[in-house]
């Protein structure tokens, strides 16, 4: 691999957890930088100095810049549904390396120059033990720190502000054990799951992508649950999302499932409206009404809450999660944040043009 800036981009296919090994000493030992997709987040542990995050927003984020610096890009476990490559390759000038169970899907912007099929795990030992002995520099490490730095400034610890999904997801991750479950839905929470949680280990959070099936978070909650009754698991939704199937909550209770269920309201589509802001500045037909949700929930017989502030949330889950409860929150949001996060973007790349 003739690369002075090689680039590791795993997808879903390099969550599991032997692939995930080998990733993450390959990566470590020669000192390559590591991107994980949506689907691939956990691959390596954001604990480590060579996780730059996820990548996979619909609009240009930091991490696009090590994509942009990049000359080698060594794919693993990836699939270009996970995140086209025409936004990372569009001069088509990256050399690409790809390493799957199956054969590349070769098209204009993914046209790879080797390609390894076979088993990942296996693919990752025999490139770390062949591969020449050079620790490459740290070229990446100011974008991992601007990386860093943005998500890091989305943490508040004021109790009495007013909730947004990020303040949502720094409580989820405060009180969650390091190899507990988050599930996301499908909404604009999602964008900030794969941008702001940490995660620690393969499978530690699940994300909805691709077809981006709405109502996926509360059926994956049940289901982890069945797989796996000791491990904590939160589900995050949206209120469009929940509505979707919020009649499963008595599944849940049938089955004395221990979940907890948050559910972020802005009685609005809210991924959709931030779409359309972006396009077109503005935005349309994605406002809807809600039912009480903390009623809905003891209608079921589950114990609803409705935090006040940031400081009775963590309070919360430390009960329901600690507890092993079925619960449902719910949590009223305002969603400022977004366009916030997309003005500070685009002039930051307004800039280094």
């Amino acid at each position: 691999m003739n690369a002075r800036r090689p680039l590791i981009v795993a997808g879903n296919g390099a969550i599991r957890n032997r692939a995930s090994r080998a990733l993450t000493l390959l990566a470590q030992e020669y000192n390559i930088p590591v991107a994980c997709t949506f689907m691939g987040k956990g691959a390596v542990s954001d604990k480590k100095q060579i996780s730059l995050g996820a990548v996979g927003l619909g609009f240009k984020d930091y991490i696009i810049e090590a994509f942009q610096k990049a000359d080698v890009i060594i794919s693993v476990g990836y699939d270009i549904a996970e995140f086209d490559p025409v936004n990372w390759n569009a001069n088509r000038d990256k050399k690409i390396n790809h390493l799957d169970f199956e054969p590349a899907e070769v098209y204009t912007h993914y046209d790879p120059s080797i390609e390894i099929v076979g088993d990942i795990a296996d693919g990752l030992k025999r490139i770390r033990k062949n591969l020449l002995r050079i620790q490459y520099t740290k070229w990446y490490s100011g974008i991992r720190k601007r990386i860093r730095s943005s998500i890091a400034s989305y943490f508040q610890e004021s109790s009495d502000m007013i909730f947004n999904a990020p303040d949502v997801i720094n409580a989820v991750r405060a009180q969650l054990p390091s190899k507990g479950l988050l599930i996301s839905d499908v909404g604009s929470h999602k964008m900030w799951i794969a941008r702001n949680f940490e995660t620690y280990v393969p499978n530690g959070c699940l994300i909805s992508n691709g077809l981006a099936t709405m109502g996926i978070a509360l059926l994956g909650g049940i289901g982890a649950k069945l797989v796996n009754p000791d491990r904590a698991v939160v589900c995050i939704m949206g209120d469009g999302g929940a509505l979707m199937n919020i009649q499963e909550l008595e599944t849940a209770k049938r089955l004395g499932i221990g979940c907890t269920f948050i559910i972020l309201n802005d009685n609005n589509y809210g991924l959709i409206e931030w779409k359309q802001q972006i396009s077109k500045g503005k935005s349309f037909g994605t406002k809807l009404g809600n039912p009480d949700f903390v009623k809905l929930a003891y209608s079921f017989g589950i114990n609803g809450y409705k935090p006040t502030n940031v400081g009775h949330l963590n309070e919360i889950l430390y009960q329901t999660i600690g507890n092993n409860e079925l619960a449902v929150i719910e949590i009223p949001i305002k969603t400022e944040v977004n366009s916030e996060l997309t003005s500070e973007l685009n002039k930051y790349f307004e800039k280094k043009k």
